[in-house]
C-alpha cells in the first residue's frame, strides 16, 4: 500500500506521520530552511538571550564562484590557494569584529535585539523543527538536489538518512 501511495502521490496519510529535529547550522542555512512553511519552527532567540558566538567558515574546496546570471548559473570551485586563504580571512575577520562590537553594544546596555542586528548570517543558529513525512519529503525531494545550495543540501543528506531509519518502506 505505500508504494500506491507513494506512485499514485497520494500522500496525505504521511502528514500524520511527525517528527521534531534539533537543528544547529548557519543563520543563512536556517532561512533557506525555513521557506518550508508545512511544518513549525522555534528558533533560539538573539531577543533575550546572549548569542553564542559560533561562525561558519566554509572548507577551501567549497569556496566557490558563481558564473552566469540569475536562473541560469552555474558555480564553480575557487582552485586557487591564495584565493581560498584571502576568502578565509576575510570572513574571520568580519566574525571577529562583528562579535566584537556585539560585546561592545551590549556592555553599553543596548538590547540585544538591537546589537543583533551587527551579527552576520554566517553565525550558527539552533531551533526545533517539527514536521510531518510528507513535508520532510518535499524537503528532501528540493533540498538534496544538485541544484541546491551545497551547505543545506550536506543537512538535507542527514534528514534523509534519519528519516530512512524512521520509515524504511516509505
Amino acid at each position: 500500500i505505500i508504494n500506491f501511495m507513494m506512485r499514485d502521490v497520494h500522500t496525505t496519510p504521511f502528514e500524520h506521520s511527525v517528527f521534531r529535529f534539533i537543528i544547529k547550522c548557519p543563520i543563512f542555512v536556517a532561512r533557506e530552511w525555513m521557506r518550508h512553511r508545512w511544518s513549525s519552527f522555534n528558533e533560539y532567540s538573539l531577543r533575550y538571550a546572549p548569542a553564542i558566538m559560533e561562525f561558519y567558515l566554509p572548507e577551501p574546496k567549497n569556496i566557490r564562484k558563481q558564473i552566469g546570471k540569475v536562473g541560469a548559473y552555474t558555480f564553480e570551485p575557487v582552485t586557487d590557494e591564495e584565493k581560498q586563504y584571502h576568502v578565509l580571512s576575510l570572513l574571520d575577520e568580519v566574525y571577529v569584529h562583528a562579535e566584537q562590537v556585539y560585546h561592545d553594544l551590549t556592555k553599553a546596555g543596548l538590547a540585544k535585539e538591537l546589537a543583533r542586528l551587527i551579527l552576520p548570517v554566517g553565525l550558527y543558529t539552533s531551533f526545533y523543527w517539527t514536521v510531518n513525512a510528507h513535508s520532510i519529503m518535499n524537503f528532501i525531494s528540493l533540498r538534496a538536489a544538485d541544484t541546491a545550495q551545497y551547505e543545506i543540501r550536506q543537512y538535507a543528506k542527514v534528514i534523509e538518512q534519519l528519516f530512512a531509519e524512521r520509515m524504511p518502506e516509505t
